[in-house]
């Protein structure tokens, strides 16, 4: 029997700050507002399905990364529904974000071997 390991994904919770920009019409005419809202998401790293020992034939699939929003709310706490174009940019901010963190762990942990 093959030799089958499965890992443990990295999952991370997270918060970020962000403007929604929502048309509003206000007197009979439409104006832009902007609303600050925190994000609730759960981050999951990617991960390399299993693989057997000495073939190396895939014996799990392969998982990309992954963003999930738990939820959005305003600076009163309200939870604000949001359209499929705000879930997708707010996704790719929470991305960003991620990367960010992770460039910034890197500078630090060279920084702190140099020091």
């Amino acid at each position: 029997m093959p030799f089958k390991h499965t890992s443990i994904k990295k999952v991370n919770h997270g918060n970020l700050l962000h403007t929604l920009v929502r048309e509003k019409e206000i007197e009979g005419e439409t104006e832009e507002v902007e609303i600050e809202v925190v994000i609730d998401f759960t981050y999951e790293s990617a991960e390399r399905g299993s693989r057997e020992r000495k073939t190396g034939l895939q014996l799990e699939p392969d998982w990309p990364e992954n963003i999930e929003i738990n939820f959005v709310k305003d600076e009163n706490e309200n939870m604000i529904a949001i359209t499929e174009k705000e879930t997708n940019v707010i996704i790719e901010k929470c991305f960003e974000h991620i990367r960010d963190l992770k460039t910034q762990s890197k500078i630090d942990f060279y920084d702190s071997r140099n020091d």
